[in-house]
C-alpha cells in the first residue's frame, strides 16, 4: 500500500560527565506506524536506533571521540517497497575520530 505514514515515537537520551574531560551522551529512538489508514500488521512500519559515544578532551579546543550506532526498520506485507530496498534491516557501525572547536566570533 502506499500512502500517508501515521506513527508515534518515543527518543530517550542520557548524557554527562564521566570525568571533567570525558563525557558521554547515550540515545535511543523507536517508531511505529502504519502507512495509509488501515492499521494492520501487513501495513505496519517500525524503526529503531541506538547511539552512545565517548569523547575525550585533550585540551580546551581538541577531543577524541569513539562512536557505535544500531539502525533497524521493518515494513510490512503490504507496503510498497522501491526497487533493491529490503523489507527488514538492520545496521551496526563504529567509528573513532576528531572533534576540533574554533571560535567563530571572538570578543
Amino acid at each position: 500500500s502506499v500512502g500517508p505514514v501515521f506513527s508515534d515515537g518515543v527518543t530517550m537520551t542520557l548524557a554527562g560527565f564521566l570525568t571533567r574531560r570525558t563525557d558521554f551522551d547515550l540515545s535511543t529512538a523507536y517508531s511505529r506506524g502504519n502507512v495509509g489508514a488501515t492499521s494492520s500488521a501487513s501495513n505496519r512500519l517500525e524503526t529503531y536506533t541506538a547511539t552512545a559515544r565517548v569523547r575525550r578532551a585533550l585540551g580546551r579546543r581538541l577531543a577524541l571521540y569513539g562512536e557505535y550506532r544500531y539502525y533497524s526498520y521493518g515494513f510490512g506485507s503490504n507496503v510498497a517497497v522501491v526497487g533493491a530496498i529490503p523489507r527488514t534491516l538492520g545496521r551496526n557501525s563504529a567509528q573513532a575520530g576528531v572533534t576540533l572547536w574554533f571560535p567563530v566570533i571572538r570578543k
